[in-house]
């Protein structure tokens, strides 16, 4: 009897906690997916058809998991810096977070991408690792650098390519890489145009 009442406590803790969600959330589809998908889980509940609960719980998972990628596109512009976006590809499941966008001026290109995101710990995680291992120490042809605030490490040189990383926060990594026309200094101006503070944000929840 009480492992049953602990059960059905620890589904409304989560019903409650994704209603909260989706009351925010601008989604109007999603909102409607979501309720649908809750009402389910919650009949299953009271009626302690666990399994039939607990695969509803995953279809919410994964709902909240589009709503999540979707979300993380409006931090990735259709222009930077006279730069154009081309399409922009998110996935972001288990606390992780994967974005990538490529910008184009003329022959110019530089390609924008998000790993990780979270800053529960775990792969989500890997911007606090990265920033650790950059302020250790910068081998050849690398340099600490700070955009917006935020720790970055510089790779590259002249005669090849540049590539920046930013450690965020939140536990993710920005990273861009330039094509070869595109200058370091150039690269960290594009960089000082991201919505840096308004992404750590978000990720951090």
């Amino acid at each position: 009897m009480s492992t049953s009442l602990s059960l059905t406590a620890s589904f409304m803790r989560v019903l409650l906690s994704t209603l909260l969600f989706i009351s925010t959330s601008p989604s109007v589809g999603l909102c409607e997916e979501l309720k649908d998908i809750l009402s389910r889980v919650q009949k299953f509940a009271d009626e302690k058809n666990f399994p039939k609960a607990l695969d509803e719980l995953n279809w919410v998972q994964k709902e909240l998991q589009k709503g999540h990628s979707k979300e993380l596109e409006r931090f990735f512009p259709n222009e930077i810096k006279g730069f154009k976006g081309d399409k922009i590809k998110a996935n972001a499941a288990l606390g992780f977070s994967q974005v990538d966008r490529s910008y184009t001026s003329g022959e110019k290109t530089i390609n924008v991408s998000l790993t990780g995101g979270s800053s529960a710990g775990g792969l989500g995680n890997l911007g606090q690792l990265g920033k650790f291992a950059a302020m250790m120490g910068s081998e050849s042809g690398q340099e600490v650098v700070r955009i917006q605030g935020k720790t970055a490490q510089l790779e590259g040189d002249e005669e090849s390519s540049y590539s920046l990383s930013i450690f965020l926060e939140s536990g993710g990594i920005l990273k861009l890489d330039a094509t070869s026309d595109v200058t370091a200094d150039q690269l960290k101006e594009f960089a000082e145009s991201l919505m840096l503070e308004q992404l750590n944000k978000y990720l951090k929840g």
